[in-house]
């Protein structure tokens, strides 16, 4: 797959209602992603991972919209039982709408799980990097007409694209769901949130002898078992719904 196609999905995939009439739809979208990685006025980047999937439509063919909604349903209570913050969104795709949610700081295996629970043809996944990149990543089932299995049918990389972070630019900086809906107000609302709870977490010793806020962050994203659990409570406190 080449690079142009692959940013046209990455931009097409991502949880916006997309315009067909705007020619700027794709990069703003992408845009906004993007700075949902900077650092907020706390100083610390609270968001490090970012994965986007749906439940619906099973192995990208049409469900009825009961199916959909029972779907959707199920994953937004598995997401919140385990203590992650979900944004629930719309996406257009080739004139089919369906809703994604955006996670906030989930593993790529983990939004792995749940995409294969669902037996999801692909999602995306984006991580900011030490060098202050943001690599996002397009995965799908290594054979995408047969169900997933976790190790006859995983998921794999299609490919991949980085962008440096910039100083977002308040004249792009906006995409809506629905009307009046500010998506990248949304992302810097909860990255100060998720800051102020690490500052609450580290001043109590969270993190360990190092206490640091990566230390944190870090463990609530990649370990598995009751302790990151209890850690992914105490750092969205307040955005949990």
């Amino acid at each position: 797959m080449n690079n142009k196609r692959l940013e046209e999905i990455i931009g097409e995939s991502i949880s916006h209602v997309i315009s067909e009439d705007s020619k700027n739809a794709k990069k703003r979208t992408q845009k906004n992603i993007i700075n949902a990685f900077k650092k907020g006025k706390s100083g610390y980047h609270g968001i490090r991972t970012i994965a986007v999937f749906t439940s619906e439509n099973p192995d990208s063919i049409p469900a009825p919209n009961n199916v959909n909604r029972k779907n959707l349903e199920s994953l937004h209570k598995s997401l919140k039982s385990a203590n992650y913050v979900s944004i629930p969104s719309i996406d257009q795709w080739e004139g089919q709408k369906e809703h994604p949610y955006t996670v906030i700081n989930i593993s790529r295996e983990s939004a792995a799980r749940y995409c294969g629970q669902y037996q999801q043809t692909s999602f995306v996944f984006y991580e900011l990097e030490d060098d202050s990149t943001v690599k996002c990543e397009y995965w799908e089932k290594e054979e995408p007409t047969l169900p997933y299995d976790p190790h006859k049918n995983d998921y794999i990389k299609i490919g991949e694209t980085k962008e440096i972070i910039e100083t977002p630019n308040s004249d792009e900086n906006f995409s809506q769901i629905g009307k009046d809906f500010n998506y990248s107000a949304v992302f810097e609302s909860i990255n100060e949130s998720i800051c102020r709870n690490l500052n609450a977490m580290a001043e109590k010793g969270f993190g360990g002898s190092n206490n640091t806020f990566g230390t944190i962050i870090d463990f609530s994203i990649n370990r598995s078992g009751q302790a990151p659990h209890i850690y992914r409570g105490l750092l969205y406190k307040g955005l949990l719904q």
